[in-house]
């Protein structure tokens, strides 16, 4: 018996034989015509929802299916007044270039309640989504309602690395990763002030230009650093770290990371900084500058770019699309989550409160990478399960920064705009 692999939507023919010193002998031909495989779809419940109109979104689950579905495959949302739309009933819908879009329900009418799914549509039929979500507009000359808020636009269209929220400000952290065929300029640090809503650029950072490095606020101040450094065109890991003071308005160089780790992880729990290393978990004390060892967990095979996050004092660790918790009893590291897209790079937490969100992801099309997803999950880690939410109320995501894991870490910026998620609207 043997297992071989096929193209899909093809013409198969096939033989055995038999050879022998006196030759090859065949047996019967068979014949079979290979599947279309088409993937499942899933729908995100609606946003900006106003009188006449609904934003909604649709997610291909299955990468690899979706890459072999072929062409002039269709998707998009289907709405009625009844449950259970179909393509039959009213519908918004584009050629697929991507495994997510976001979508404009247009033509509503106020006051009135409607049901969505999504679909995808190719030459062998039709399949909807598993999830079906209810909604209704707003009545007529109301505002529109949104877990989603655009805050403002950043202060310059560049890259930025990160983007923190305190209480008040927000503050953005330009990239300063080096670029051989752009000169490298200095990593511009900026404040914003959600109450007089308008943009301060603050002192620049005058470290080391870093890749994946961290970014956390703790009682006012900015911490930046554990990432990685350019030698000569190959990262290293770097144990820099230094300070922003509001109060002073300046940089100052913190202590390094204490030892050499594989990889580092930065978070804040319970208002205190930590230091997660393939080693070692370490504390950081601003006060005296210093580090104090905390617990020895087993070999952590991480990678740069894994994010952090802490609630109910339980420590997570997430990193290329699985969640991990770090066992505290045991010492040791355990699987808890995998959201349903698998493998995600490129993924942003958000942390509300106790709340814990998952957003975006690299976006993938006939011609590789396209920006990011727009879909956001939240990830309910008492019951270890991934419950689908509102899209980003946008085409795509081409500039995905990572966010503050801090309790009011729920930004996220869009080509050039940040945007707050509010998930109790």
């Amino acid at each position: 018996e043997y297992r071989f692999y096929l193209s899909l939507d093809k013409d198969c023919f096939v033989r055995c034989f038999a050879r022998n010193s006196t030759g090859v002998f065949y047996g019967e031909v068979a014949y079979w015509q290979t599947q279309v495989s088409v993937p499942r779809v899933s729908v995100s419940p609606v946003s900006t929802v106003s009188d006449t109109a609904a934003y909604g979104g649709f997610l291909i689950l299955g990468g690899d299916e979706f890459a072999t579905m072929g062409n002039n495959i269709y998707a998009g949302l289907c709405w009625s007044r009844e449950p259970h739309p179909t393509v039959g009933d009213d519908t918004v819908g584009i050629l697929v270039q991507s495994v997510s879009g976001c979508l404009q329900l247009r033509g509503l009418q106020p006051a009135t309640t409607y049901y969505v799914r999504s679909y995808l549509r190719n030459s062998r039929g039709v399949t909807y989504s598993e999830e079906e979500y209810r909604f209704t507009t707003q009545a007529k000359g109301l505002p529109a309602a949104s877990p989603w808020r655009k805050l403002t636009r950043l202060p310059q269209v560049r890259n930025w690395a990160h983007i923190l929220k305190s209480a008040d400000k927000v503050y953005a952290l330009s990239d300063g990763w080096k670029d051989y065929e752009i000169p490298y300029e200095p990593m511009q640090f900026w404040e914003f002030d959600l109450k007089r809503e308008e943009w301060t650029r603050l002192a620049d950072y005058p470290g080391s230009p870093m890749q994946s490095a961290y970014a956390l606020e703790v009682d006012g101040a900015v911490y930046y650093g554990w990432g990685y450094v350019d030698m000569e065109g190959v990262p290293a890991l770097s144990g820099e770290w230094w300070k922003y003071d509001p109060a002073g308005a300046c940089w100052s160089r913190c202590a390094d990371a204490p030892e050499n780790q594989s990889d580092i992880v930065g978070l804040v729990a319970d208002g205190q900084i930590l230091l997660v290393g393939s080693q070692s978990i370490w504390r950081y004390l601003p006060v005296s500058d210093t580090y104090e060892l905390t617990g020895m967990p087993s070999l952590w095979s991480g990678m740069n770019g894994y994010q952090a996050f802490s609630v109910d004092g339980r420590l997570f660790v997430e990193g290329r699309g699985v969640i991990n918790e770090y066992i505290v009893e045991e010492a040791l590291w355990e699987a808890c989550g995998t959201p349903p897209l698998g493998i995600r790079n490129g993924s942003r937490l958000l942390q509300y409160g106790d709340r814990i969100f998952y957003f975006g992801g690299k976006r993938w099309n006939a011609n590789g990478l396209n920006g990011c997803t727009t879909h956001l999950y939240e990830f309910d880690y008492r019951n270890r399960r991934f419950i689908r939410c509102a899209d980003l109320p946008a085409d795509a995501v081409y500039t995905l920064n990572q966010p503050a894991t801090a309790p009011t870490g729920n930004i996220v910026s869009n080509n050039n705009e940040l945007w707050e998620y509010l998930p109790d609207y």
